[in-house]
């Protein structure tokens, strides 16, 4: 699916909203591709060394009405239970949403939510592995791997590493 994968747009900081009210998720960059003959949307989070945001736990603690929505949202659009998610980064949950909202916009047969890290030590690896866990995917550094099949929509979760030079440019 990704092999020969080309991009047709690239925009950084895209924010997609999300039922709820508050802020919208805003992607570090969101690519539209082609590959075969299927559009893909791309949603990334790079990181270096800063965390992903708070566990839902901590996110969901004296819940307004729209965080209450929100998390509603988000768990449907996943096919998972509130219950498995809140020790799970809340950033996760709303940027691999962002894309499966992405794909459903653009008319794309796939989504994929990508992990682009350049932290030395694959910091924040561990939480991105509980995340994947919740599709039963046991989570591997340099992977794109299906997560879940949605009404005809594959979706797909990755982790890959960037070159260390570019953190010393």
């Amino acid at each position: 699916t990704f092999k020969r994968i080309e991009p047709i747009l690239i925009i950084p900081e895209y924010k997609v909203n999300l039922p709820g009210g508050g802020a919208a998720s805003q992607n570090d960059i969101f690519v539209l591709a082609k590959s075969a003959d299927q559009l893909v949307t791309i949603t990334i989070e790079g990181k270096v060394d800063e965390p992903f945001d708070k566990p839902v736990s901590e996110w969901y603690q004296n819940p307004s009405a729209g965080k209450v929505k929100r998390l509603e949202f988000l768990c449907s659009e996943l096919n998972v239970s509130a219950e498995y998610v809140m020790e799970i980064p809340y950033q996760l949950l709303h940027r691999t949403v962002s894309a499966k909202l992405l794909a459903r916009q653009f008319q794309a047969g796939i989504a994929l939510m990508l992990v682009h890290s350049f932290s030395p030590q694959d910091m924040w690896f561990g939480e991105y592995t509980k995340f994947a866990a919740l599709f039963g995917i046991k989570a591997e550094i340099g992977k794109v791997q299906h997560a879940q099949l949605f009404d005809g929509l594959v979706l797909y979760l990755g982790w890959v590493k960037g070159d260390l030079e570019y953190l010393e440019r």
